[in-house]
């Protein structure tokens, strides 16, 4: 599951921001973090 987060970060990072655009300039490790923080919840 964790993979196919990886391969589709805009999903992930959509829930936590509201801007598209946003998921183009985290860090990898931000990226790692919040998909982290997301399956956690």
């Amino acid at each position: 599951m964790i993979a196919a987060m990886r391969a589709s970060p805009s999903i992930v990072i959509g829930c936590e921001h509201p801007d598209y655009d946003v998921r183009q300039v985290i860090a990898p490790a931000t990226r790692d973090a919040l998909l982290k923080d997301f399956s956690a919840a």
